[in-house]
């Protein structure tokens, strides 16, 4: 079974490493260098098994290492993945000079927020994922 508690804490800490921990300059920049990515990448690492910590009290585990290379793997095949299909709707205007890319108002698309709906639920269901896993190995 997921301790609840536990995956609380895991969503704040995604939300953390995810929101407050991504500067703008990152956000736009980690789908198409990989220096941002590997940094966001890092974060997600470092940030979100925290709680794996605190509640072993401050003990490195397996399951600790487990989900932090696991979650930090899938959220960055996610980011990079999701964000370069949403670039792809403005591709061909970009490419033909109809717009120019700096024209872009992708605050003004609604397939941008859903774009980021998506990219959190599966970065959500990614952890549910690997905690319900964990509880498999534990039983």
């Amino acid at each position: 079974m997921i301790d609840p508690l536990l995956l609380t804490l895991l969503l704040v800490g995604h939300f953390v490493a995810d929101f407050l921990l991504q500067p703008r300059w990152m956000g736009t920049r980690k789908s198409s260098e990989l220096g941002p990515w590997a940094l966001h990448v890092a974060v997600i690492f470092l940030v979100v098994p925290i709680p794996f910590l605190v509640l072993s009290g401050n003990r490195w585990t397996s399951e600790w290492f487990f989900f932090a290379c696991a979650n930090a793997a899938a959220h960055g095949a996610i980011d990079a993945t999701i964000w370069n299909l949403y670039k792809l709707r403005w591709a061909p205007a970009v490419r033909s000079g109809r717009v120019r890319r700096e024209d872009v108002r992708y605050w003004e698309d609604h397939w941008f927020y859903a774009t980021i709906g998506l990219d959190q639920l599966q970065h959500a269901l990614t952890i549910v994922g690997l905690l319900w896993a964990l509880s498999l190995g534990g039983n």
